[in-house]
């Protein structure tokens, strides 16, 4: 999996430090998040800005298709990595059972994806076997089972991490109320933990999740708040609330201090990079169509330089695609 960092006008002796900047995203909603980063996929209507209360409105509607409202990530998560995202979530009505011949639960979500994949047409949350690369919070409304919360991983080839019924915890979730949700992933021990609290007190323990053995990897580009089609689901949803006060945190970007370099003959780059990502540079002239102009490096955990030796008209552009094997 790779991610293409800026563009860099051969004029340029260094870039700026706001295109690369931190491994926070902090949303409170005080302005549209549309103008702040955010975008939405599939039906943009559930999710809507309310001004009055500086809140994001969501409705997940499994009759509908995979709809998301996300916000890239400046980085790529692996399971050795360390990442949280923590929220206000106000449940106004959750109903389960709502199309017709799915009466079972199903589940309204939110957490980590990886984007190319989430937006497939193949996509399907509700078979069990074709999500890859997720790591999110799924809530499960009572239909007769005991309501759920599941924190759920799912690796890139679509397996479940599955130890047992301790995955996840029977707990139902109140309405018109805020709920401070927090997840923390902790990459040395591969373990997820999940707290659920009102007004300062804990809803009850969530079972934390340890990653299996014989659980791969995932790749995830972006946080999503998840509206999942109940294609070929036995269960379906129709749910409302209110998002506020968001915090994401992640690794730092894997280029850091990224400079233009003026080599004899022609012009390259240099950052710090990162042992467990590939990097190559590439060149344009129109800002459309970009062409490799080295071979992939495997970088070490240490200043990085490419070069294009052939660079010689000053209308060019590069940018350096990192990837994540």
């Amino acid at each position: 999996m790779t991610k293409s960092w800026p563009w860099i006008p051969v004029s340029l002796l260094a870039l700026t430090a706001g295109l690369l900047a931190g491994a926070e995203i902090r949303e409170d909603f005080s302005r549209n998040p549309l103008t702040n980063g955010w975008r939405t996929h599939g039906q943009s209507s559930l999710f809507q800005w309310d001004a009055a209360s500086q809140s994001l409105q969501v409705t997940w509607d499994s009759s509908q298709t995979n709809s998301y409202f996300y916000h890239p990530l400046p980085t790529i998560l692996a399971k050795a990595d360390d990442f949280q995202i923590s929220l206000s979530l106000t449940l106004e009505r959750v109903t389960p059972g709502t199309s017709a011949g799915k009466p079972f639960a199903f589940e309204l979500a939110f957490g980590f994806v990886n984007l190319a994949g989430a937006i497939r047409t193949n996509f399907l949350r509700g078979t069990g076997r074709q999500s890859p690369n997720l790591l999110e919070l799924d809530y499960f409304p009572d239909t007769g089972f005991g309501a759920t919360v599941w924190p759920t991983v799912i690796d890139t080839n679509s397996v479940f991490n599955y130890s047992g019924a301790d995955d996840y915890t029977l707990l139902e979730l109140p309405t018109q109320v805020s709920l401070d949700i927090r997840m923390v992933y902790q990459g040395q021990t591969h373990t997820l933990t999940t707290t659920i609290t009102a007004n300062g007190q804990s809803l009850g323990p969530v079972n934390p999740v340890v990653l299996t053995e014989t659980f791969k990897d995932f790749r995830l580009d972006a946080f999503a708040i998840c509206s999942y089609s109940d294609a070929q689901a036995t269960g379906s949803i129709f749910a409302q609330g209110r998002l506020d006060d968001l915090q994401i945190v992640v690794p730092e970007p894997p280029i850091q201090a990224l400079k233009c370099l003026r080599l004899e003959p022609g012009w390259g780059v240099e950052f710090q990079g990162l042992g467990d990502w590939t990097y190559q540079l590439e060149r344009s002239d129109n800002l459309r169509l970009w062409t490799p102009v080295a071979e992939t490096l495997q970088a070490a955990p240490a200043r990085v330089q490419l070069a294009d030796p052939a660079a010689s008209s000053p209308a060019a552009f590069y940018r350096v695609k990192a990837g994540r094997p």
